[in-house]
């Protein structure tokens, strides 16, 4: 024995009307959360001091060894600026497997300068 029509249209529409429900109760609750997290984010911006900044550590002077400054000249072409360590410049426009790079010692630690232009492009690293 079957379920007659109207039983069933009416089984398919109670099921759609709860699935509505469903479905608005769940974005109610999504426009809520998303609201109040809004003002709390809000709130807590406007409550900073813009003047104050945080640091995890104390900032120490950066440092890179030989080894790396040796494979900055190997990849002088990529680079595509001069590179200058201890007053000895090394042309961009030189192949980098013809280049004497036996001054430069891999334990020494260097300290990089970045030269740049007005437009904030680099044109010259310098290693001291």
């Amino acid at each position: 024995m079957g379920l007659g029509e109207n039983t069933r249209s009416a089984l398919y529409l109670s099921f759609a009307a709860l699935t509505f429900v469903t479905a608005l109760t769940i974005c109610f609750y999504m426009f809520k959360s998303v609201s109040e997290t809004n003002d709390l984010t809000y709130k807590m911006s406007t409550q900073t001091d813009k003047n104050i900044t945080s640091t995890l550590k104390i900032p120490t002077k950066y440092t890179v060894s030989g080894a790396e400054v040796r494979q900055s000249i190997y990849k002088i072409k990529d680079i595509g600026v001069d590179i200058v360590v201890d007053g000895v410049t090394y042309s961009k426009s030189l192949d980098p497997t013809l280049i004497n790079v036996s001054s430069i010692s891999l334990t020494k630690q260097y300290a990089p300068t970045y030269v740049r232009d007005t437009e904030g492009n680099l044109t010259l690293l310098r290693f001291n």
